[in-house]
């Protein structure tokens, strides 16, 4: 059986993890959550008969799609550039010389594509910092900017664009 996403009819969806016991006496009737990794909606799916083991490695509600995309970033007394090495809709990796802090809250322009305008991330927070490199949760999106960066994550797994979303 295929799931599809209520709000998008995309595929590209993930189990997600349980959240409060509502959901946790529903996955004994088979009902589990799961997240759009492109719209980022999520809902319930009743699956009788399957069971999923408890995965305690990737703790990630999206998963990241490995990407090649040149960012500009700016924030508190500081701007700089880099290059995002995968990505979701929601989060990414990012390589840069700049030293960044975690907590640290910045403003994202990503060429996602040659001839049109930069996505811009109002917001993103850097989680963590490694020696290669930095890792950024998007927290807010102004107008259709979420939206054409999912349109473009679908482009990187070769799906079609999904549908508008309302609202």
């Amino acid at each position: 059986m295929t799931i599809q996403c209520p709000q998008c009819s995309t595929d590209y969806v993930r189990r997600a993890h349980r959240e409060g016991v509502l959901e946790r006496f529903a996955s004994l009737v088979y009902i589990y959550p799961f997240r759009c990794q492109l719209c980022t909606r999520r809902f319930r799916v009743l699956q009788w008969g399957i069971r999923y083991a408890k995965q305690l490695v990737d703790r990630r509600q999206f998963e990241r799609i490995p990407a090649r995309v040149l960012v500009t970033f700016s924030g508190d007394r500081i701007s700089g550039e880099g290059v995002v090495t995968n990505l979701s809709v929601r989060n990414c990796a990012l390589q840069t010389a700049t030293p960044l802090s975690e907590g640290a809250l910045l403003q994202m322009r990503l060429q996602i594509w040659d001839r049109k305008p930069a996505v811009t991330i109002e917001q993103a927070a850097v989680r963590s910092v490694r020696p290669s490199s930095v890792g950024l949760q998007f927290i807010e999106f102004q107008g259709g900017e979420s939206h054409r960066l999912g349109q473009f994550v679908s482009g990187l797994l070769g799906l079609p664009a999904f549908k508008s979303i309302p609202g």
